[in-house]
């Protein structure tokens, strides 16, 4: 992979990254979908521990947890992008997520990490996700 092939890789998957995160903070249920592998091999660890496998998991997942938000907003930042391979890179960030359901209100702030493939098709998706309450309130 020659240097430009792997920075334009980078400049996509943390542009990808970014508008996941942003679609998240949107609470865009029917977008999310386009960023993460679609097959059984999609992996994501919550930051209460909870664990899903595959789209049809994750996606019930995030339906969940995003029909009962009030309000909410999801950020990212400090992203660094490890192109690893030609169709496998490694994203870590800073996460924070700032949500409210009824009269509760849950902050929490921390680590993230997902590896993006690509496969089939133009687009990076997420193969792999977890983030972390390095702190919450």
């Amino acid at each position: 992979m020659s240097m430009a092939e792997r920075a334009k890789a980078t400049q996509v998957v943390s542009g990808r990254l970014a508008d996941w995160a942003r679609t998240f903070s949107n609470r865009d249920l029917d977008s999310l979908g386009r960023y993460y592998d679609q097959g059984r091999d999609l992996s994501v660890a919550w930051p209460d521990g909870h664990r899903t496998f595959g789209w049809r998991e994750e996606s019930a997942a995030e339906r969940a947890f995003l029909a009962g938000a009030s309000q909410l907003n999801f950020a990212i930042r400090d992203v660094t992008v490890d192109v690893i391979a030609q169709t496998v890179a490694v994203a870590t960030f800073s996460a924070s997520l700032d949500r409210a359901v009824g009269a509760r209100r849950t902050l929490c702030i921390g680590p993230g990490t997902s590896v993006w493939v690509l496969e089939e098709g133009p687009d990076w998706r997420i193969r792999t996700l977890q983030t972390a309450c390095a702190n919450s309130q």
